[in-house]
């Protein structure tokens, strides 16, 4: 009858519109999220750009210091690598969205790598007071990995145990191989520990 067929258009008509909003929701909740993406990337990029202009300004104002100006050599490479970083995250969100993401390994000294980190949360973890442990155990430095996004994981690790950690707690960290299948593999093991505020046993599972 001419009321059935009006009520499935209508049922029909329904639908569509739940779904165009569903859609619409979608696509403001992803361009919501880019904002704030594109938004801290741009002050973290600035920031690191700021600290590269000191240290080389304190680098000229003191060019017969030869300790202060390893000093500031040191973190003005660190700050450089986190800018590359970042400079790299825009250019990984593009690749995801493209879905043309690739890994890119390469060979790289891991001989080095703690003290790395360490240098870049030490002036956080001296905000906080908290006190910093790490270690390595390390066999074999020469390893091939990709450098930018084992970089990421390991620094997202230790920026939230500085960041759920109570000014006056301790951090340790450190890098652990262990043997592989052969003789030409190993396996490394980044571990964490935070006296901070933890994970609740029930989320756990999650």
């Amino acid at each position: 009858t001419d009321e059935v067929r009006r009520n499935a258009e209508a049922e029909v008509e329904l639908l569509r519109k739940i779904e165009l909003q569903r859609v619409a929701d979608y696509a403001e909740n992803a361009n919501h999220a880019k904002n704030v993406f594109m938004s801290n990337i741009t002050r973290d990029i600035l920031s690191k750009m700021q600290d590269i202009i000191e240290y080389t300004n304190l680098i000229r104002s003191n060019p017969g210091d030869t300790s202060l100006i390893s000093d500031y050599v040191l973190k003005a490479v660190i700050a450089e690598e986190h800018l590359l970083s970042f400079i790299n995250n825009v250019y990984e969100l593009s690749e995801i969205e493209n879905g043309t993401l690739s890994l890119y390994e390469e060979p790289s000294d891991m001989s080095d790598a703690v003290e790395k980190i360490y240098s870049a949360i030490k002036e956080s973890a001296e905000e906080k007071n908290l006190k910093v442990e790490y270690w390595a155990e390390i066999i074999n430095p020469f390893v091939y990995q990709d450098v930018m996004h084992t970089t990421n994981v390991v620094f997202n690790i230790v920026r939230n145990a500085i960041k759920y950690t109570m000014p006056g707690g301790k951090i340790r960290f450190g890098l652990r191989q262990i043997p592989g299948k052969t003789k030409d593999e190993c396996i490394v093991e980044f571990i964490c520990a935070d006296s901070g505020i933890g994970i609740s046993k029930e989320f756990i599972p999650y």
